[in-house]
């Protein structure tokens, strides 16, 4: 997660929405990844699936910000 965080920061020069989009990509794959992991071994891999799966479609469909 922390090399995520620290892509967003090096393209965002804002350091409060760098860390929130992050924190909300990586919040989005977590939850593709609790919903087709078959067990506690399978979400590791699972979560990096998510994640290379993940576009700005899907992140603008599913993302919940208030």
């Amino acid at each position: 997660g922390t090399a995520l965080l620290a892509a967003f920061a090096a393209l965002e020069p804002d350091p409060c929405l760098a860390a929130t989009c992050g924190l909300l990509v990586l919040g989005l794959a977590g939850e593709v990844a609790g919903a087709t992991a078959r067990g506690p071994g399978s979400f590791p891999a699972a979560y990096l699936d998510a994640l290379d799966a993940l576009d700005a479609a899907t992140v603008a469909q599913r993302a919940r910000l208030s």
